[in-house]
């Protein structure tokens, strides 16, 4: 290798180092940053996980454990799986008479998902009959109810608006379209044992009554 070819290398490879030399340092700094980054994340999801999702403070809900009264009304009316009994249906309505809640999370509940046969013995396959209503159902029925619209319910809940403006009441009622139509009148024991949770004394009479319509 002649002079000028050896310079032209080591002017070459001066400059490969040069580039590597930096390219480690960034490589450093990204790491660095990166590091930084993923421990900023992660004081945010450990903090996070002490936030209660379920009670916003800005939001207001009607009682869960008078809700518990109401339910079987709506399951009755709206529970099976060709109306609110369905996944895909904003107000979503699990219980005896159709769809059935399975915690994914549980690994006993969940084999119920894969083996059809297990969940008949169990009581916990689609359709009507099995065991009944579990808490979880009623938990489940409760959020979606309140969750159909969060803002209005919770005003409702604080006496600012008529429980008539909800669609939990506006479609049963016929005011608004409904693929089930109406299903009961201003007045009834239907209406009287939706009206009274919303409002805050739920009328346990009424809602009995209300099971013994057809």
């Amino acid at each position: 290798m002649n002079g000028p070819m050896k310079v032209a290398h080591a002017s070459r490879l001066g400059a490969l180092v040069t580039h590597r030399g930096r390219s480690s340092r960034l490589g450093k700094l990204v790491a660095h940053r990166t590091l930084e980054s993923l421990v900023a994340l992660a004081a945010l999801v450990v903090g996070g996980c002490t936030i209660d999702i379920d009670a916003p403070a800005s939001l207001e809900r009607p009682s869960f454990e008078q809700f518990k009264t109401v339910s079987p009304l709506l399951e009755q009316r709206c529970g099976s799986l060709d109306c609110h009994g369905n996944l895909a249906r904003p107000l979503r309505v699990f219980g005896v008479r159709g769809m059935r809640y399975v915690n994914i999370f549980d690994p006993d509940q969940a084999l119920e998902l894969a083996d059809p046969e297990l969940a008949r013995e169990n009581g916990s396959f689609p359709g009507a009959g099995g065991k009944p209503t579990t808490e979880d159902e009623y938990a489940q029925n409760w959020r979606s109810a309140c969750a159909l619209e969060p803002e209005k319910m919770s005003r409702v809940a604080r006496g600012e608006l008529d429980p008539d403006e909800l669609l939990l009441l506006r479609k049963p009622l016929g005011m608004e379209g409904h693929k089930g139509a109406a299903l009961f009148v201003k007045g009834s024991s239907d209406h009287v044992c939706i009206t009274s949770w919303l409002e805050g004394d739920v009328s346990n009479s009424e809602c009995e009554l209300s099971l013994k319509n057809p």
